[in-house]
């Protein structure tokens, strides 16, 4: 902004366009005395100043735009269920996953999580839980030990982190309220391989929810 004095005249000029400042009279007044120069409502200089800064240059430095918002529990999910989608079935990194505020010991995937945090939030009982991410070489085991019941291991979607085993009161919730939720209880678990404790999670039905 360039202040100068001419013919009687504080004149301010915006060089960036921020202030479109007017006129203002700064004259020296009959009685000699000399009172500050309005440039604008926002900017106030004294006459003595305009005279003595004739040829100078004032910078007025723009305010920085405001930090961008911070990212909604929702979109880091997203962003961490995206990075642990990378990975092959059972080879995710714990560190890729998240904990469960009512059941710290096991991991999901950070989206699935966090629809089951929802879940709790809206009255979900916690009851145990037996299983939620397992490895591969935990796959492995599990088809040693239960051939019949274990799916073939690299296909599970526990390897996904996307798959839960839960018993009780929160079984009962999940069977009831869980599609609400993204959690359910997948029809081949209803059929001749009867697993009522088995839900996963579809991130689909929160679209149909919503």
């Amino acid at each position: 902004m360039q202040i100068a004095s001419r013919l009687g005249l504080v004149t301010v000029v915006a060089a960036l366009g921020a202030i479109a400042a007017g006129p203002a009279t700064a004259a020296e007044p009959a009685d000699g005395t000399r009172r500050p120069a309005r440039i604008s409502p926002a900017v106030t200089v004294s006459v003595d100043a305009v005279w003595e800064m004739e040829d100078a240059t004032l910078v007025l430095t723009p305010a920085p735009p405001p930090p961008p918002p911070a990212p909604t529990p929702e979109e880091i999910a997203e962003t961490r269920a995206l990075s642990a989608a990378e990975y092959d079935n059972g080879t995710i990194p714990l560190d890729e996953l998240c904990t469960l505020s009512f059941a710290p010991k096991h991991r999901l995937r950070c989206d699935a999580a966090l629809a089951l945090e929802d879940a709790y939030d809206a009255g979900m009982p916690s009851s145990r839980m037996t299983d939620s991410y397992r490895t591969l070489a935990g796959q492995v085991s599990l088809a040693g030990l239960k051939p019949e019941l274990a799916a073939v291991p690299g296909t599970s979607q526990h390897g996904l982190g996307l798959a839960v085993d839960v018993f009780g009161p929160m079984q009962a919730w999940l069977h009831e309220n869980g599609e609400e939720f993204g959690w359910v209880n997948p029809d081949w678990a209803k059929s001749d391989k009867y697993e009522p404790w088995h839900f996963e999670f579809d991130d689909d039905l929160l679209g149909d929810a919503s």
